[in-house]
């Protein structure tokens, strides 16, 4: 009977949601939807229940197309002396903008954080969505519907709720500890504004163009010109006008209420729900990876003219990227949905990874693209869940496959253009080394996947960013490997040499030191790097001519192995064992001095890693 009287119920439920008289008929209205949607799900009604989620997302107000307009004229209230006011972000004058110029690596992003919780971002999706009480009451009850009931809805359900989500994070409604995934063992992932990340990319051109200066110029001469206030041009103040009539304390305040509602809802426990919809989570994926970061559909010839683009992507937003490409902080985040459920359970990430890879895959095809701080935070995120799979899972199962398939992936990034490459050559840098170092057996005696590891290793040699110590780490994994016999040497032993010499620093970069902050000053005395992470050319050198002495050992432990078969095959009564046959007794014998690849030399992050048993 149900099936047959729900669509009349949920058209009269409609109209009392659209013109409710009062509170108390709003709240039996919303009681009245909440019995029918579990009714309908309980006997697997699935159309009654996106019929009541498609009605809920159109009441909020938030999908619609036109609101997506304003996105790219956001402005900023920057609250001062208990006034605000408007400030481009990306001047000098800013605050954004003084932080990104002072500050770096993980400091910098705090103080940026900061900068954003404390400001304002003012958009009339914003603006609308906080004078609809009926949208606010409508998102609650959506998210509340979703939560309880999210293995009943279907794709275009699913549609109706993540294109909520998408206006709300572009919008800047959702929170910031709720953008942002928490993970003990990995690096809080932060979705910026686009205000912040112009601010960022802004001071970064400053800063080059400030080192081009003083390079034309001489040192003196440009600390003269700075003394005497450089060339007499002042820098503009970055105010704007308001776009809106109102004051900016009532804006601010309209905001704040839009804020209160998206904090009320259930819009955090979006993750959570999802991980516990089972069966349906292809579903969900395939509806996901539509709004994964993607190239510009309109260039001719690009990857993204092959697939067909679905229409739930957004229009895009400049962020003042060095090479053109659109910032779109949804994008970001639903990546980091699909990275969450991994991290969380890296048991589904056979499921995942399958439903979310095309798009992956079509996005590092056209990585040039792609705007840089989202492929650089997708190389990130992908190296960390194959990291965190290597850790969950032992022996040969479907998880390393999946991690195979994911250094495919990342294997199409040797074909980008050498600025974008430049871009990701640090995250890419370290996570190679932290995915080694988990599992070098299981990485390296893949001989496709030490293909890909080698082929992208060259490529960061090309890259003078601070590379060299993830690359060493690597190089040191696979020397053990060899010297235990763990791996074949004579597949491995010319493309390690090779990979190595493409490492080797130049007489310039020898002549680096590090000072005590561990900053890297080159010969002019100038702070090239203040990662901690970077490794002088000093250093550099040592540790490959440390490894070197360690593969010319190899090879002599491999020519006496030879002529040992040579010599029990001439004599078979005086039987040895040959070092390849005993991985204890082979390195016991080939370390007569310690070496870079002793357990006594070896860092304590590379003495402790787990490795597949080499039997």
């Amino acid at each position: 009977m149900l099936a047959a009287v729900w669509p009349r119920y949920l058209r009269s439920l409609a109209h009392i949601l659209g013109h409710f008289p009062s509170d108390h008929t709003l709240r039996l209205a919303l009681t009245g939807l909440h019995a029918l949607v579990a009714t309908a799900a309980h006997y697997g009604l699935t159309q009654c229940v996106n019929e009541a989620v498609q009605l809920l997302a159109n009441m909020t107000g938030l999908p619609q197309t036109a609101t997506q307009a304003d996105l790219r004229s956001a402005q900023v209230l920057t609250k001062s002396y208990n006034r605000y006011m408007v400030l481009d972000p990306a001047t000098p004058t800013s605050p954004l903008s003084a932080v990104a110029e002072g500050f770096s690596g993980a400091e910098q992003r705090a103080k940026l954080q900061e900068q954003e919780d404390a400001a304002v971002q003012v958009t009339q999706t914003a603006l609308e969505f906080g004078k609809t009480y009926r949208g606010q009451i409508a998102f609650i009850a959506l998210f509340e519907l979703v939560e309880r009931f999210a293995q009943a809805i279907n794709r275009q359900g699913w549609i109706c709720v993540l294109d909520v989500v998408r206006a709300c994070v572009d919008a800047d409604l959702v929170p910031r500890e709720l953008r942002a995934i928490r993970d003990p063992t990995v690096e809080e992932l932060w979705v910026p504004r686009v205000s912040t990340l112009r601010a960022m990319y802004a001071a970064e051109q400053r800063v080059r163009a400030g080192d081009e200066q003083r390079v034309q110029q001489g040192g003196l001469l440009s600390a003269i010109s700075s003394f005497w206030g450089g060339s007499g041009d002042q820098q503009p103040s970055g105010r704007q006008e308001l776009r809106w009539r109102a004051t900016p304390e009532v804006l601010a305040g309209l905001v704040a209420r839009s804020h209160m509602a998206v904090r009320s809802s259930a819009i955090g426990e979006l993750g959570s729900a999802v991980s516990q919809i089972g069966e349906s989570l292809p579903v969900f994926l395939d509806v996901l990876a539509q709004l994964f970061p993607q190239p510009p559909p309109s260039q001719p010839g690009s990857p993204a003219d092959a697939t067909p683009q679905s229409d739930m992507v957004p229009a895009p937003i400049d962020s003042g990227s060095k090479n053109g490409a659109e910032y779109v902080p949804s994008a970001v985040y639903f990546f980091e949905i699909a990275v969450g459920l991994v991290l969380d359970a890296p048991d589904c990430a056979p499921i995942v990874w399958p439903a979310i890879e095309a798009s992956v895959q079509r996005m590092l095809e056209s990585a040039d693209t792609i705007h840089p701080f989202a492929l650089e935070r997708t190389v990130a995120s992908i190296l960390t869940m194959a990291t965190r799979i290597l850790e969950s899972c032992t022996g040969h199962t479907p998880h390393q496959e999946t991690v195979e398939r994911m250094l495919r992936c990342l294997g199409l990034l040797r074909d980008s253009r050498e600025q974008t490459f430049a871009r990701v050559a640090r995250v890419l840098s370290d996570g190679i080394a932290r995915l080694v170092n988990t599992d070098a057996h299981m990485v390296v005696s893949v001989y496709n996947n030490w293909g890909i590891v080698r082929l992208l290793l060259k490529r960061l040699a090309l890259v003078q960013d601070g590379c060299v110590r993830g690359a060493v780490g690597v190089f040191v994994e696979v020397v053990v490997l060899m010297r235990c016999g763990a791996v074949d040497v004579g597949a491995y032993y010319e493309d390690l040499l090779d990979t190595m010499a493409a490492f080797v620093p130049s007489d310039r970069a020898l002549a680096t030191t590090r000072d005590d902050a561990g900053a890297t000053r080159d010969d002019a005395g100038a702070t090239r790097d203040d990662v901690p992470s970077h490794m002088s050319g000093s250093e550099a050198a040592s540790k490959l001519i440390a490894l070197l002495y360690d593969m010319q050992d190899i090879a002599k432990a491999q020519a006496a192995d030879a002529a040992l078969r040579a010599d029990s095959a001439t004599r078979p009564s005086d039987h040895m064992h040959s070092p390849s046959t005993s991985p204890t007794t082979t390195t016991r014998h080939l370390q007569p001095e310690p070496s870079i690849t002793s357990a006594t030399s070896l860092p304590p992050a590379l003495r402790s890693h787990r490795t597949t048993p080499l039997s």
